[in-house]
């Protein structure tokens, strides 16, 4: 068998959700390089405007999330309001969602904040009041589900990231249809950018990886960044293997560097993004 414990994958995703990634990859003794090379930078502006929208969400409404990250915003925006608990009494609401870790860290946070009684109705959410795209998970997935299931002229709020990478963001297809289709409250409460203090570090650290290493992707903004970041001409990345989870990180990846045909995750999940690096290692 083939040793991968000298193997070694560098992961590009931000701290937090890194270990979903790494934790996979580590149960297949892959050595794991981590460093994050975009941040998150919250849009005041567009927290102000859901702290004044959260109070008019009813029942019946939908709330569509293309990101943990956006969800967690939107869950640390009830606390700071103290509105948790009458955001609960208007269940049922509609949940729209591009994939099942955000569908997960729903229940997470919902589930912590339920007494005995109202659980039970979070948990006829689960057939009833979620809705995620069946195989592809990605934003025009998303919009393509929605066109079956969506009634016309309904009440939704798609609180999404700011786009920051064009072409092509293939949140833009779930935007088009909402804004044609419901009444559509649009925020946007954070962005990537590049963490450019690490520059320097990630040019050392692909100066330095053996071939046949793995650079792992799971967001466009992570793709737009890395390669802005690289400056050293002596890094070589045609012997390096791509992995990317997604097809808006594929199409952005395009842009950039067409060279190599990179590994994509299909359903576009972390398990399943680690699962394909194995596969590829080791058929």
């Amino acid at each position: 068998m083939k040793n991968l414990s000298q193997t070694n994958v560098l992961v590009t995703r931000q701290d937090a959700p890194s270990y979903i990634l790494t934790s996979h990859l580590r149960k297949y003794n892959y050595k794991i390089v981590n460093l994050p090379i975009i941040k998150q930078i919250i849009i005041k502006h567009q927290i102000t405007k859901l702290e004044k929208l959260i109070p008019t969400i009813t029942s019946g409404d939908w709330l569509i999330f293309t990101s943990r990250y956006s969800l967690t915003l939107f869950i640390q925006t009830l606390h700071k309001l103290n509105f948790m608990d009458h955001f609960l009494l208007k269940l049922p609401i509609n949940f729209a969602l591009v994939g099942p870790s955000i569908k997960n860290l729903l229940y997470e946070k919902l589930l912590n904040q339920q007494n005995s009684n109202q659980t039970n109705s979070l948990l006829s959410l689960e057939t009833k009041n979620i809705f995620m795209p069946p195989k592809s998970f990605s934003s025009a997935s998303l919009a393509s589900h929605l066109k079956k299931h969506l009634p016309k002229n309904q009440t939704t709020w798609l609180i999404t990231p700011q786009k920051n990478i064009s072409p092509p963001n293939l949140v833009d297809p779930l935007i088009k249809y909402l804004k044609s289709a419901s009444n559509c409250q649009l925020i946007t409460p954070y962005k990537s950018v590049s963490r450019h203090e690490q520059k320097d570090k990630l040019n050392e650290i692909l100066t330095n990886l053996p071939p046949h290493s793995w650079l792992t992707f799971t967001s466009p903004s992570a793709v737009k960044a890395f390669f802005a970041m690289i400056n050293n001409k002596n890094i070589i990345l045609a012997d390096k293997k791509f992995a990317l989870i997604g097809p808006s990180t594929k199409s952005a990846f395009d842009i950039y560097y067409k060279n190599i045909t990179p590994l994509v995750a299909n359903p576009s999940t972390l398990e399943t993004l680690a699962q394909k690096i194995y596969l590829a290692d080791y058929p």
